[in-house]
């Protein structure tokens, strides 16, 4: 949900008993302004994904989310331009680059993508690994393969309760699931280096 100039006008009112923080929900956040371009755009592009996956949001800028009092609250913008900001956006959040790398081929996604790879090591030990897989391909195709390697190893031990037989894996199937999704869709992939 988008918020019109009025609502923000009305919600900045309440900062002189409120901090912003408090009036922030899932489509509207508070942010001070900086000057730092590199800090900026990261800031801006982590909010445009976040409030495209809610159905939209506004993202008000020059506020200190954490004190109350209006005139303390607003420390205004400054040498900002927003069509460069909108680019950059645009730039940053290109949804054919999520399309490449979720199915592109392996080519393809080394065009585009170049800093893209995930490695799976099954650890034998603290610092001895008996199994390496090196992927470059698509990640819905890595992510299947990682949970099938995850599977082979995933131990299950067989609890017995009075009448009941409890089967229990080593790793519960959600929670490694998570994990690799977590690791593999949260990392930064417009970072080359």
């Amino acid at each position: 949900m988008r918020h019109s100039k009025e609502e923000i006008l009305n919600i900045l009112e309440q900062l002189e008993h409120k901090k912003a923080e408090e009036l922030e929900s899932e489509t509207l956040d508070f942010k001070k302004w900086t000057d730092k371009s590199k800090e900026l755009y990261k800031m801006l592009n982590e909010y445009a994904v976040c409030f495209a996956n809610q159905n939209g949001g506004t993202l008000v800028l020059g506020v200190d989310d954490r004190v109350k009092r209006r005139e303390k609250a607003i420390t205004g913008c400054s040498g900002y331009n927003v069509h460069e900001m909108k680019s950059r956006i645009y730039e940053a959040t290109d949804p054919t680059i999520a399309g490449i790398l979720l199915i592109g081929k392996e080519d393809v996604i080394e065009e585009y993508v170049p800093s893209h790879e995930v490695t799976y090591l099954h650890m034998k030990s603290d610092i001895k690994y008996d199994k390496r897989s090196d992927y470059k391909n698509g990640l819905l195709s890595i992510l299947e393969d990682v949970y099938q390697n995850v599977e082979l190893y995933n131990k299950v031990t067989t609890v017995k309760i009075g009448l009941f037989h409890f089967e229990i894996k080593d790793f519960p199937e959600d929670t490694y699931r998570e994990v690799i999704l977590n690791a593999v869709l949260h990392r930064d992939y417009l970072n080359v280096a």
